[in-house]
């Protein structure tokens, strides 16, 4: 990457901090749990469609590591691919407290309905 492309606190817009994925509100809460697979998340399903998917969450109490976390999360998206696991999207928040602030990411992914490792 070039000096050019390399981005920095600055390089991100407000708004990035502060991204809706519009379909979460779709989903309802299922449960949490920690898979063998990706660790810690979040199951929520569709109550229309029946599909469902998790969540990753991550906490940053930095502007600096949301913004690398927020890089991480728009690359990750243009990865994509038939051979990977899908990441549907991201959103990010910030959580003013009396005298800190938290930047707060969530990526969601299709829940695969198979385990290779078990079957």
């Amino acid at each position: 990457m070039s000096k050019d492309q390399k981005k920095t606190v600055t390089d991100l817009p407000e708004a990035d901090y502060k991204k809706e994925w519009p379909l979460e509100k779709n989903y309802k809460y299922l449960k949490k749990m920690k898979d063998p697979r990706f660790g810690d998340i979040t199951l929520l399903k569709n109550p229309q469609s029946g599909e469902v998917i998790f969540c990753k969450e991550k906490v940053a109490s930095s502007k600096k590591e949301a913004t690398n976390d927020i890089m991480q999360l728009q690359s990750r998206m243009r990865l994509n691919n038939q051979n990977m696991l899908n990441m549907i999207d991201y959103s990010t928040a910030v959580e003013s407290q009396l005298c800190s602030t938290t930047y707060v990411s969530k990526a969601f992914y299709k829940f695969p309905e198979y385990d290779m490792k078990r079957e």
